[in-house]
């Protein structure tokens, strides 16, 4: 004997912490949501309602920037609502502005409207090909000495 307790809907001996094997687990688990999918559903609109800003610090989290929402509104107040590059409000499907950081430390550096961070991302892959060029170049010239 090993110890292991049967389930308690099918007697399989593979049982889960809950007294279900996974197949049981399974069914189960769709029926109880077939049957609450009402109660349920209201439960995960009234959670995603009331916190609307969870996402966007999550994904602050794992670019590596430690950023809060407050942060965001303060910036964003200092900033007059406004892009820090060229001065608009964010419009359309970019309700809010994106946050502009150094990727190597993290720093903020301000709040930037869609189509200027779209400016400094491809700025920053100019100046990975200018580095590369200029490697190039060095590397040609002193072989060529």
């Amino acid at each position: 004997m090993t110890g292991k307790k049967p389930c308690r809907t099918c007697g399989a001996m593979d049982r889960l912490p809950d007294g279900r094997c996974r197949p049981c687990h399974c069914r189960h688990s769709r029926a109880s949501y077939k049957k609450h999918r009402v109660r349920a559903n209201a439960k995960q609109r009234e959670w995603h309602r009331t916190h609307v800003d969870w996402g966007r610090e999550r994904t602050w989290r794992q670019q590596g920037i430690a950023f809060t929402v407050r942060d965001y509104n303060r910036l964003s107040e200092a900033q007059n609502g406004k892009c820090a590059s060229c001065g608009t409000l964010p419009s359309g499907r970019f309700k809010y502005l994106a946050v502009d950081h150094d990727h190597d430390t993290g720093r903020v550096r301000g709040l930037l409207c869609h189509k200027c961070n779209i400016i400094a991302i491809e700025i920053g892959q100019v100046r990975h090909v200018l580095a590369y060029l200029e490697r190039s170049i060095s590397s040609t010239l002193s072989q060529v000495s």
